[in-house]
């Protein structure tokens, strides 16, 4: 890719009105490597998608390295079928015992195929830029941004350039 010309940071950072909104220190994906008791306790205490509130410690299995999927879990579900498609194993407890998460991942769905949106990225973006008025009623625990919203979120806060309303989003000089 080529050098960026105006890199969003820079632009963010100049800006009055998104200097205060963007925070570029909130870590964006998960992986093995910012994994601790501190970080389990902290998001232990949030429901999904903005944290691990009813997943049980067994199935806190992290992934590390390349890039192939970016995985949005929306509630524990997807953590359970995550670690059993990272293991190569049938899913072992909830509504979805039995299911074969290799059929939509693939034979070879290792670990190091799948990032995380961080719980607490997800919970940033929420309140900074996706907020909604059902979060603060009875069926708040309900509210999940879009898959849309979120992905060219973290294309902002990641990428130096995004560009692309019909096409789907291109970005040049990711900085994970």
């Amino acid at each position: 890719s080529r050098p960026c010309q105006r890199p969003l940071y820079l632009a963010v950072q100049r800006h009055p009105h998104f200097q205060g909104l963007f925070d570029f220190s909130t870590p964006v994906l998960l992986s093995g490597g910012v994994f601790t008791q501190e970080l389990w306790d902290h998001l232990s205490q949030h429901k999904a998608p903005y944290g691990w509130q009813g997943l049980s410690r067994q199935v806190s299995l992290l992934p590390r390295q390349d890039l192939y999927y970016i995985f949005i879990p929306s509630d524990i579900r997807d953590y359970v079928m995550l670690r059993s498609a990272i293991l190569g194993v049938p899913v072992p407890e909830g509504p979805d015992k039995g299911d074969r998460p290799q059929t939509y991942f693939g034979p070879e769905a290792s670990a190091s195929k799948f990032k995380l949106l961080h719980p607490d990225f997800i919970s940033y973006l929420t309140e900074r830029f996706l907020k909604s008025k059902l979060m603060n009623t009875n069926f708040g625990n309900l509210y999940m941004p879009s898959t849309g919203a979120l992905m060219l979120l973290t294309a902002l806060h990641t990428c130096d350039q995004v560009r692309g309303l019909f096409s789907g989003i291109h970005s040049s000089r990711v900085r994970m």
